[in-house]
């Protein structure tokens, strides 16, 4: 979830974001780890046959394979069945956010550090008992995040180097001529 907002910031979409997932935790089963390379090399290769004149990024979206769907398997034992339908996959491997989400952080879940604003009754629709508050306040003895400004060290975030392209050649260089073994 957090991906896309990220990318919808930096890029203007999230068209290039694929989401798979199976319900056997955060190690890629063997036979999507192939298929998600293939389907990779696939995409890159279109792009790199793509001698259009459209910028880098039009040419990423454009040459997409019709197959770089997001997906989910119900089970990671041959044969592997591909759903992509949102409600299901969403009903069969249902998405839980974590505890910073649940308390108001940006979807771009892209703060690290909180800047902290003190505890006030007044920002919660409940009503707490004195002792419930005494809790809170012991829980939170420098206050709590506030989700509205950006988080403390944030604004590097915003100048950071793009990724490299690797258009021109690692580290966005040509690369020399190659190397020519000689006999000594």
């Amino acid at each position: 979830m957090g991906h896309a907002a990220r990318l919808d910031e930096a890029n203007g979409g999230h068209g290039i974001q694929l989401i798979w997932s199976w319900p056997s935790g955060i190690v890629v089963p063997a036979a999507i780890n192939v298929k998600a390379f293939l389907l990779m090399d696939r995409w890159l290769t279109a792009i790199e046959n793509d001698h259009s004149s459209r910028p880098q990024r039009v040419k990423v979206l454009r040459d997409k394979p019709g197959d770089a769907v997001d997906l989910c398997y119900a089970s990671t034992t041959p044969p592997l069945v591909e759903i992509t339908d949102p409600a299901a996959c969403a009903a069969l491997l249902p998405y839980y956010a974590d505890a910073r989400l649940v308390a108001g952080m940006p979807l771009s879940h892209d703060i690290l550090k909180c800047r902290l604003e003190p505890l006030r009754r007044s920002d919660y629709s409940v009503t707490f008992t004195d002792e419930q508050w005494a809790r809170l306040e012991s829980a939170f003895p420098t206050g709590v995040c506030d989700w509205s400004k950006q988080g403390v060290g944030q604004w590097i975030q915003r100048f950071a180097q793009p990724w490299l392209t690797f258009e021109d050649g690692p580290g966005g260089r040509p690369l020399g001529s190659p190397p020519r073994s000689r006999s000594h």
